[in-house]
């Protein structure tokens, strides 16, 4: 590969001298060159690295070529001489009999300066005999074309002046006469010339050559190329128009260039993508405002779904940003780079956060310099300049909030994201800045929510309170008094769609009035009263905002638990007598809306507040405990729920079943041993065993929801245990490992190993909201230890064969965890994981499934499983393992002693199974040689084997007919009836037709000198790698094994086999 990295510091230096007048054959050089890469790339052979290098440096000339034009001739930004400028504009093209005498005179001239030049610097000899034959062999053919045209008035003066010119430069190159002897004859009045000023005429000079005017060839060729099949050539053939585009981005301004580089936008292949994606940005960045077209083009990538390609388009989007003067172009930008903090990929989170972060509050910067702090920095009290700028970026915050999921909880968390971030990582100086400039928007915010609420802007007004939350929930002493006053009237509830507005109001008051310092007592009390009426009046989907804030505000604030427990005893008589109308009656006194929502509140309320370590704390205040029970409230809130989650005989049952279960939930995440009884137990599996897809739902929820509250006290104890590490007074109790409290910290790993089967059971469910929550748990596990990752691993593999794509990016993100911890270990089971895969795909598809598909909305078509290829393919021995289990299925072994269990053994062959293997196995992104060489060795042993006896079976049947075996010949093959035999016949036509298609698509490059390493392997056409098996097959096509598809698939496999057994003796 030496003589590689030659050629290219070859060009490079000659690119670096060209049109210096010290080397004269660096022109010539390149021009022979560039003639040689162009012959190459239009004649049919294939030679992927030349023709690469030919595309490539085609692109590196072509914008040497055009900045040196651009140079000379004073276009944009270059700041040439105006002699410089003249001179490029008065010297003929070429030589012909319509050359201006005067144009030729210049041109003598010219070549005379740079003669004069090289000779006062004491050039080299062969040097100046360069120069002088070459403009000589330029002056005789045009003499030439002179005498042997048309002869005109003007044409004897011009060969007398080119045969002067001859005559000077022979004897020039003789050695006689001298370079300066013409200088007083020169009519052009030339400056003293520098050595700059000699490079700019020398480069006038040489725009007059070939190579100079082959710029649009090379351009056009570099543009047939963006089209070409081969990713190489169309990855090339970009990076080529990102050279050029870097100098002289203005070469995008016509319109058939720019389509050429948006098309590439779109191509199948990420790394053509990327490069694309930076070509628009380079041409972006020459712009002085962003096309909105463009924009909508490039911003749109910002979902890719190649690493490279998103992270490429958020640095885009952020230099965009500072550039873009319409408002609703920086209002999307904000909100892209904001979604993008939740990418999967680290790197990209990280970036997307330093970006929303440039974009969104650091243009504050620019009010604080403004000077006008004359009245302090208060919002209230900014002059009109100041709260105007102060606006436009709030409504920027704003219309980027509106713009993300229309969840409001996600919104809330997106946002919020960034400013615990924020605030978490800046020093003590920043955080004051940026405490300030969140107050200036807090301030604003509520400005804004007024007047939307004056002119009934619903929607606008909630985004104002989401925003509101986001940056309360990180600084909650930021809100004023007068602020949260001004917040309770909109929990006057007066029609169904005021319970939207209520909901972020509630948030706010249970995130920001407990870490607020100080309170005021009536207003506490009213808003007390006020949800104490909120819970008897809110839909279902709404008890827990409001029993949450009421437990918050009462725990942390007021500490009048009367109110908890008079709600919590009143539910309770209320279910009790409910239980006893069901068991007497066989139905219910009131709706069951309403059963179903003290069921919930119940539960909440233990969820919230530990009524019984409460009574211990402080017994006075939680007297009113007693008139419930005296013995412990958890026990018996629990038992009166679940006896709801038993409920029969009324037609409402499957409802409270549900809301039981759901209660159930927030009781286990406050209390997660009451998750270990035996009546809970006994109550999943019931569940698990004879419970409806909802129920199954509800309880992954409530799994979810119980590992993500353990999570969060682990995590808790351990940071107590960290900052009281050295301070902590450590009693025999805790030594010997006293108790419950330790019991509790081992719940969920217990919980997680005992029903991880029936989970996993559940992700491969028919209902696809089942599966999603069911996954969910998965996730947990894994990502918290809880069970080994091999267990799981069937069902993470099938997710990455979704077509859901959020599904099937999380699923590659958990493998890629569990892969990194546990390596090799996670690849144990590789067949479980692809027939669960398969057995995936039936739920979406039904019996025939295709292995490959366009995914994400690009144009390639990709393996199934490339996604689990490309964790696996990591480590050699995983790579090698997963490919062999790829085609160990098509491996049949034939020979059996009894002819009962041959047919037992071919019932078990799924031709659909095989197919959708094969479509993966073609489909793979497979990148080296030994990857293929590895299938090809396993396909070359099931064809000398299992395909070959087969054959020779078929074969033999058709010449004798229905002749019983030799019962003494043990090595014949058993008789075996047509359907198991055409079965196998289409397995093993299968396998062949896909031997072929590895040996068209894949072209292996061999170093000798190198055998024993993989080789990168480059596809000569990127084209689909598919067969459809219902065009091939009659089987596929018809959906059962009628005779006519046994006989199409026997003679199809026969004549195949056959073929390529004829081909290999050939070769042989």
């Amino acid at each position: 590969m030496e003589y590689r990295s030659i050629l290219e510091n070859t060009l490079e230096d000659f690119l670096t001298v060209l049109s210096k007048p010290d080397w004269p054959a660096a022109e010539l050089l390149l021009q022979a060159f560039s003639a040689l890469m162009i012959e190459r790339l239009r004649s049919g052979k294939s030679d992927i690295y030349l023709k690469s290098l030919a595309i490539e440096w085609l692109g590196i000339m072509a914008r040497r070529v055009k900045t040196g034009l651009n140079m000379i001739s004073g276009s944009k930004s270059y700041m040439t001489p105006e002699w410089i400028c003249e001179i490029h504009e008065k010297l003929p093209k070429e030589i012909s009999a319509s050359t201006a005498p005067e144009s030729l005179e210049l041109l003598l001239d010219s070549q005379s300066k740079i003669l004069q030049s090289i000779s006062s610097f004491q050039g080299n000899v062969s040097v100046i005999q360069f120069q002088i034959s070459l403009w000589g062999h330029e002056y005789s053919s045009g003499w030439k074309e002179v005498k042997d045209g048309e002869q005109q008035s003007s044409t004897t003066e011009m060969l007398s002046m080119l045969s002067a010119g001859i005559r000077r430069l022979w004897c020039l190159s003789l050695g006689i006469g001298n370079v300066a002897e013409n200088e007083t004859q020169h009519q052009f009045q030339f400056p003293e010339l520098t050595s700059a000023d000699v490079d700019m005429l020398s480069e006038v000079l040489a725009a007059r050559s070939p190579l100079y005017k082959s710029y649009n060839i090379f351009l056009s060729e570099i543009m047939s190329c963006l089209g070409k099949d081969v990713v190489t050539y169309r990855n090339r053939a970009v990076k080529a128009m990102r050279h050029i585009v870097t100098s002289i981005p203005e070469i995008l301004d016509e319109p058939r260039t720019r389509n050429a580089i948006l098309q590439r936008i779109h191509d199948a292949s990420p790394s053509v993508r990327d490069v694309a994606v930076d070509v628009l940005a380079k041409y972006l960045a020459y712009q002085r405002d962003v096309p909105r077209k463009l924009y909508e083009i490039a911003s749109s990538r910002v979902f890719d779904t190649a690493v490279n390609v998103r992270k490429r388009v958020v640095k885009l989007l952020q230099e965009l940003f500072h550039k873009c003067i319409e408002t609703d172009i920086r209002v999307d930008i904000a909100a892209k780079l904001i979604q993008r903090i939740s990418d999967s990929e680290v790197g990209i989170s990280d970036l997307a956060f330093k970006a929303t972060q440039e974009v969104l509050f650091h243009p504050f910067r620019e009010i604080e310099r403004d000077g006008n702090d004359y009245f302090g920095s208060s919002y209230a009290n900014a002059p009109k300049a100041r709260k105007r700028r102060i606006e436009e970026l709030t409504d920027i915050i704003i219309g980027a909030v509106a713009r993300l999921e229309p969840t409001g909880g996600n919104r809330t968390t997106s946002l919020s994201k960034i400013t615990q971030r924020i605030m978490t990582e800046c020093d003590d100086k920043a955080r004051i800045w940026f405490e300030k400039v969140f107050q200036w928007i807090i301030d604003c915010l509520f400005e804004r929510m007024l007047l939307y609420d004056e002119q009934d802007k619903v929607k606008q007004f909630t985004t104002c309170l989401v925003t509101i939350h986001a940056f309360t929930t990180t600084c909650p002493d930021l809100l004023r008094e007068t602020q949260i006053s001004v917040l309770q009237p909109y929990l006057s509830i007066t029609k169904v769609s005021d319970w939207y507005m209520a909901h972020y109001v509630l948030n706010i008051y249970k995130d920001v009035l407990p870490r607020q310092k100080y309170h005021d007592p009536d207003f506490i009390a009213i808003l007390e009263r006020i949800l104490f009426d909120l819970i008897g009046a809110c839909p279902q989907e709404s008890t827990a905002s409001v029993v949450s804030c009421l437990c918050t505000v009462v725990e942390s604030i007021s500490q009048r638990y009367n109110i908890l427990i008079r709600i919590l005893g009143s539910c309770m008589v209320k279910l009790r007598a409910d239980r006893d109308q069901i068991g007497t009656t066989g139905g219910l006194a009131r709706p069951a809306t309403g059963v179903m929502k003290m069921l919930l509140i119940c539960g909440l309320l233990c969820q919230n507040i530990d009524f019984d370590a409460k009574r211990r704390e402080v017994p006075l205040k939680l007297a009113g405990l007693d008139k419930i029970s005296e013995g412990t409230i958890v026990d018996l809130v629990y038992d009166l729920v679940l006896e709801f989650t038993k409920v029969q005989g009324i037609p409402e049952e499957a409802q409270i079943r549900v809301a039981a279960l759901q209660s159930l939930g927030y009781l286990f995440t406050r209390h997660p041993t009451l998750i270990t009884k035996e009546s809970s137990m006994f109550l999943i599996r019931t569940i698990f065993e004879q419970g409806n897809d909802v129920a199954r739902t509800r309880l992954m929820i409530v799994f979810q929801e119980f590992l993500a509250a353990e999570e969060t006290r682990l995590q808790k104890r351990e940071q107590d245990a960290g900052q009281s590490l050295y301070t902590k007074q450590v009693d025999v109790e805790t030594l010997l490992g006293n108790t419950a409290e330790f019991a509790e910290l081992g719940v969920n790993g217990a919980l997680m190993q005992c029903y991880l089967p029936d989970i996993l059971k559940c992700a491969m469910s028919d209902m696809s909201d089942l599966r999603l929550k069911a996954f969910d748990v998965i996730t947990a596990v894994v990502e918290q230890g809880l069970a080994h990752p091999v267990l799981c691993m069937p069902i993470i593999v099938a997710s990455e064969t979704s077509p859901d794509q959020l599904l099937r990016h999380r699923a590659y993100y958990v493998h890629r965890l569990a892969h990194d911890k546990y390596g090799l270990l996670l690849y144990s089971h590789i067949p479980k994981y692809l027939t669960a895969a398969y057995e995936y795909q039936k739920l979406h598809y039904g019996d025939h499934v295709n292995g490959y598909g366009k995914r994400d909305g690009d144009a390639k078509v990709d393996s199934l499983l490339g996604m689990t290829y490309s964790v696996i393919k990591q480590k050699k021995k995983s790579k090698l393992d997963f490919l062999e289990a790829l085609v160990k299925p098509f491996q049949l072994e034939l020979k059996q002693g009894l002819s009962d269990q041959v047919h037992h053994f071919f019932e078990k062959i799924n031709v659909n199974y095989l197919s959708f293997l094969a479509d993966c196995i073609v489909t793979l992104d497979l990148g080296q040689s030994d990857e293929v060489l590895h299938l090809l060795y396993y396909f070359e042993r099931i064809q000398a084997t299992s395909c070959a006896e087969l054959l020779l079976y078929i074969q033999s049947r058709r010449a004798d007919g229905d002749r019983e075996t030799d019962e003494d010949d043990t090595n014949k093959m058993e008789d075996i009836d047509d359907e198991t035999i055409s079965k196998a016949a289409i397995a093993m036509y299968i396998l062949l037709k896909m031997r072929l298609l590895l040996q068209e698509l894949d072209v292996l490059q061999y170093d000798p000198a190198d055998k024993k390493k993989p080789h990168a392997l480059i596809r000569d056409q990127e084209v689909d790698a598919v067969v459809d098996w219902r065009e091939e097959l009659l089987y596929f096509r018809r959906g059962t094994l009628t005779h006519a598809a046994a006989a199409q698939a026997r003679s199809k496999f026969e004549n195949l086999a056959l073929k390529m057994t004829a081909d290999i003796s050939d070769r042989i």
